[in-house]
């Protein structure tokens, strides 16, 4: 499973306003317009070395600045929130949560995408790939070569992202697909709070 990691990358949150000149670059300004993101998800993790597969299904809902909720119902339940200044996670199985402060240098990663506080064109070598059936395709290789991931493509079906691809430097291709896709609603501030069960055990500090 994509995890902690996938889910402190893409939803960490939404883009800052973009500069000028990114403004004029469709996929840019398609991500800006994102104020607040809430969809189902499905997602594969695919091992082409080891020819394995693992899907995963849940929910995500996302707020700028920082702010999100991404369950994960199956096969594994999991949950990850920041409240815009400490991660949670809770592994169900485990009955225990690790918590820490949330970084606010996510560096070349999916998050910046949906989170950026910094210059996508400075972290990213940006490239539109043309359309896929309906979907419009673009490619963010990080600049530096020492983040997670070795490249990342968004999916667009007009002005919605429906799509990430994400190849991670360990060989593993991660797939995750939006649906019941909700942009720019309001969404309560419960969520970006994790209630802790009672007997579960808490690890970290935030």
């Amino acid at each position: 499973m994509v995890g902690i990691a996938f889910g402190v990358w893409l939803c960490c949150l939404l883009p800052a306003l973009a500069q000028a000149g990114e403004a004029r670059m469709p996929v840019l300004a398609r991500l800006d317009r994102i104020k607040t993101f809430a969809a189902h998800f499905s997602e594969t993790v695919s091992d082409p070395a080891l020819k394995t597969h693992r899907h995963h299904q849940g929910r995500v809902w996302i707020e700028r600045p920082n702010r999100f909720r991404w369950v994960y119902k199956t096969p594994n339940a999991e949950t990850i929130v920041s409240n815009g200044h400490s991660l949670w996670v809770y592994d169900v199985a485990l009955e225990q949560v690790t918590v820490h402060p949330l970084s606010h240098d996510l560096g070349s990663t999916p998050a910046m995408l949906l989170a950026g506080r910094r210059s996508l064109s400075h972290l990213f070598v940006i490239h539109k790939l043309g359309m896929t059936g309906r979907l419009a395709w673009y490619r963010f290789t990080p600049r530096s070569p020492h983040g997670t991931f070795r490249r990342i493509e968004v999916g667009f079906q007009g002005r919605t992202l429906r799509v990430m691809r994400l190849w991670d430097r360990l060989g593993e291709e991660t797939e995750i697909r939006f649906s019941h896709i909700r942009v720019n609603a309001p969404i309560s501030s419960r969520l970006f709070r994790l209630q802790i069960p009672s007997g579960v055990a808490v690890i970290g500090h935030p």
